[in-house]
């Protein structure tokens, strides 16, 4: 998470202008980053508010104490009387803070002296209400009965105010409560005492001295003073509590603030170039009060006192107890106090990261676009629900083959893949259906009869099918990314890579795809692209206002994203798809042979068409470099190079460990455990976080697979094709199937047209002689990532879709993909029939 959602998320909601001003800091260093890579003298647009700021920000620099060079002093001089300014509130509103909660904890303790003075006679059995756990409280109308020796229901109790006084010494528990004034808890003990012993003496000479009235007067007096020691006990404990939360939430306030201007300055000193945070941190932050040990000694000794109150107060045995106990209360005040504040700051996070493409129509008319807007959400998706019931409905009724099992798999196939196509209800969800519409339509088959089977066996087939090497290599790959992603090596490798690129547009846009093929052959092309445009932001900020680089660059990554799925067999779902569809499946070693030369190819390919379609450097435009600041990589950080790097060697040996391991899917699992066994490393909120809707929808895939293969469709539809193809070279065949993927793929899910096409793709294979069945699914496999042509061809194209620039416009539209996506498509399909096939042949597919 960012810091500035940790600070928003950790902040005290009514301090909330009293933290550092992170995101205006970063504004700052934005705009301080344009006028350094645009010079003084170009033309940056900035507004009013930013202009008027940085004028008051330069009247109150005036000397150079950081060693800025001479030509930037005064533009730096700006981010540094912000950082000043923050500092000078954050110290101000500090010490009175401070100073509340010290007033505040010695009135809690006087407080407390004059409670322990007022009311120690009867502190004792208070203490004895407090730690008993089989009496009723004494402040109950029960427990005031039980004082006056009377049951609720009116009989007498044998239990007397002198018999709890004499029992007290025997149920308190052995603490030290109280022990700053041992004398007071002599007198306070003997004092209850005594008092308990004249109520007895006074009731045992009950023959004529006293009557029971004034018995009874005196008891009424000590249950009213107990109610009132009580009360104010109350009061005391929950002024402790709220004091304890309060002066947490001031050290916290510290650690917020100090973590935030250490951020701050390490983003400046790689914007900028300079090393401002060292010795920014010895002058000024080192000297800080508010960040100074002093300052924490002081809460902690503040602290200190209030656990030793509340100790005392609550009747704890045990320091440690007691600590527990405000730990407790300091959580629920978070979850309480602060709920409203969190739900909307998440609900809004939530709303921009589920933001969706709005698809525009293409060539709309006024007519045409009231009657679409006129159509909700919930519409349109019950209308393509029920287009594609009639489509099972047709397809049950007008089916092809005369077999009455094939019918019923032919309509749930036709089903399926329409409601895959039209997303009429979530991808996975669809998968999820599979196997359920598998058994209702009994479609599966006994291997050795031939006979329709029951559908507890059906049920027990399609389950078992749904779970395969397949998902494991998918679980393998997934665990592989987040642990890259989330200990920073992609991010450092890839900006290691791009701080030695030249300032032209042309290497800085090659250099990016390329990056972006590399990373998503590691971290998938899921990953990859988010992580891509978060680097070039630098360039992207420091741009003019519709230069042609920004959508050149933004798409090549898309496309290169897209290209970079066909890298490695975890670089997307179709991959593992094909591999566990091919008999054998490949090595990693065969897959890269293919699939390496392919991509740079396509890269290159793809790049010459952006640089015809965009010409960014037509716009002359000085560059702001990506910066790689070299850090020091941690144990955590080579322990995962070590795993991910042994694993992947055995998935590239695994045709050689077949005999040990079985298959990649066992190979799996050792990423798995030595990457989760840590917290430190991956956790299970990591687990959490992987892509299970991909996970669901392949095994869904499984599931229909299996059916169709089970019901006999899919040898009648391979025979039905090879007929059609029947004369063709293995070579025209293949040609005609990716050219079938490139156009389903295009506009459907690089994943969900792998599952329809790669078991059918497989079959005709089979039946050809030589059986090029490995050959024509590693093409289609390939063309399937290859398939880029529009805004929803795969997730890169989507993500890029929805980048927008400071003032909110959008840097693609859809047509830049049919300009630039759509040629780009054209040129993965040669270079697969052509680059591909070559080498396909002589590794052995």
């Amino acid at each position: 998470m960012k810091f500035s959602s940790v600070l928003k998320f950790n902040a005290v909601p009514e301090w909330t202008d009293k933290y550092i001003s992170y995101s205006q800091l970063k504004k700052i260093i934005y705009i301080i980053e344009k006028e350094q890579v645009m010079g003084t003298g170009a033309s940056v647009h900035i507004s009013p508010e930013e202009s008027e700021q940085f004028q008051d920000l330069e009247a109150g620099y005036s000397e150079n104490i950081y060693g800025f060079p001479e030509s930037q002093k005064q533009i730096f001089g700006k981010f540094v009387v912000a950082l000043d300014k923050d500092i000078l509130k954050i110290e101000e509103f500090y010490r009175q803070k401070e100073e509340e909660v010290v007033k505040q904890t010695d009135k809690l303790q006087d407080d407390y002296e004059k409670y322990l003075e007022r009311f120690e006679e009867v502190i004792e059995l208070l203490d004895l209400d407090s730690a008993s756990k089989t009496h009723v409280s004494l402040t109950s109308p029960e427990g005031y009965m039980s004082l006056q020796g009377t049951t609720p229901d009116g009989h007498r109790n044998s239990l007397s105010v002198s018999d709890i006084a004499n029992t007290s010494d025997i149920n308190r528990p052995n603490s030290n409560s109280r022990n700053r004034n041992p004398n007071r808890l002599s007198r306070s003990h003997f004092s209850s005492t005594q008092l308990s012993s004249d109520l007895r003496s006074e009731a045992d000479s009950s023959d004529g001295q006293y009557d029971s009235a004034y018995e009874d007067m005196r008891e009424a007096a000590l249950k009213i003073k107990v109610r009132q020691a009580n009360n104010r006990k109350r009061i005391l404990n929950t002024k402790a509590r709220e004091l304890f939360i309060s002066v947490s939430d001031l050290q916290l306030y510290s650690k917020l603030n100090l973590t935030g201007f250490n951020k701050i300055l390490k983003k400046f000193d790689k914007v900028t170039g300079q090393s401002l945070k060292e010795t920014y941190n010895e002058k000024v932050l080192s000297t800080a009060y508010s960040f100074s040990t002093l300052a924490k000694s002081v809460t902690n000794n503040e602290i200190s006192k209030i656990i030793t109150i509340f100790t005392e107060i609550s009747g704890y045995s045990s320091q440690d107890e007691a600590i527990e106990e405000l730990k407790a209360s300091l959580r629920d005040q978070v979850v309480w106090d602060r709920n409203t504040v969190w739900r909307d700051m998440i609900s809004m996070e939530r709303k921009v990261g589920a933001v969706e493409v709005v698809h525009p129509t293409v060539g709309p008319s006024a007519l045409n676009k009231g009657q679409i807007q006129n159509w909700s959400k919930e519409s349109v998706q019950f209308l393509y629900i029920f287009l594609c019931l009639m489509g099972f409905t047709f397809s049950l009724l007008y089916s092809p083959f005369a077999d009455l099992i094939q019918q019923r798999c032919w309509a749930l196939l036709v089903f399926v893949s329409l409601m895959w196509a039209t997303e009429a209800i979530p991808l996975h969800v669809t998968a999820m259906f599979v196997p359920m519409l598998v058994v209702i339509l009994n479609v599966m088959r006994d291997p050795s009869t031939n006979e329709p089977l029951v559908p507890a066996d059906s049920a027990k087939l399609i389950f078992s099918s749904m779970f395969s090497h397949v998902i494991m290599l998918l679980l393998g790959g997934f665990t592989i990314a987040a642990a890259l992603s989330k200990h920073n090596l992609a991010k450092i490798g890839a900006s290691y890579v791009l701080s030695k690129v030249g300032e032209s547009c042309e290497s800085v846009v090659l250099a990016n795809m390329f990056v972006a093929t590399f990373a998503s052959m590691w971290i998938s092309n899921v990953a990859a692209p988010v992580l891509c445009f978060s680097l070039i932001q630098p360039i992207l900020r420091t741009l003019p206002t519709g230069h042609p680089l920004a959508p050149c660059l933004i798409i090549g990554i898309a496309l290169a994203s897209n290209v970079g799925g066909m890298a490695s067999p975890i670089a997307s779902p179709q991959n593992i798809i094909a591999i566990g569809i091919m008999d054998p499946p490949p090595s990693w070693l065969q897959w890269f042979m293919v699939s390496i030369p392919t991509c740079i190819v396509c890269n290159l390919g793809i790049w010459f068409v952006l640089m015809l379609v965009y010409r960014p450097s037509s716009v002359p435009v000085k560059l702001n470099r990506t910066r790689f600041i070299p850090e020091k990589l941690n144990s955590t950080q080579w322990y995962v190079i070590a795993i991910s790097a042994l694993t992947i060697v055995f998935w590239c040996l695994a045709p050689s460990l077949s005999g040990i391991f079985g298959n990649m899917g066992v190979l799996a699992i050792f990423p798995i455990v030595f990457l989760f066994s840590s917290s430190g490393i991956l956790s299970k909120e990591d687990f959490n976080n992987f892509l299970w809707t991909v996970v669901v929808l392949a095994m869904g895939g499984s599931a229909l697979g299996k059916a169709v293969e089970s019901s006999g469709l899919l040898t009648e539809l391979s025979r039905f094709i090879a007929e059609m193809v029947n004369g063709l070279s293995p070579y025209y065949i293949m040609c005609a199937f990716c050219t079938l993927v490139l156009v389903i793929c295009t506009f459907i899910s690089h994943t969900v047209g792998a599952l329809i096409i790669l078991p059918i793709v497989y079959e005709v294979g089979v039946k050809l002689p030589g059986d090029y069945s490995r050959m024509l699914v590693m093409s289609s496999a390939l063309m399937a990532s290859g398939a880029m042509g529009l805004p929803v061809s795969g997730f890169p194209n989507m993500n890029a879709i929805m980048i927008e620039d400071a003032t909110g416009e959008p840097y693609l539209t859809v047509q830049d993909f049919f300009v630039a996506g759509i040629p780009s498509s054209v040129v993965a399909y040669f270079v697969i029939i052509t680059i591909s096939y070559f080498f396909m042949y002589i590794s052995g597919f």
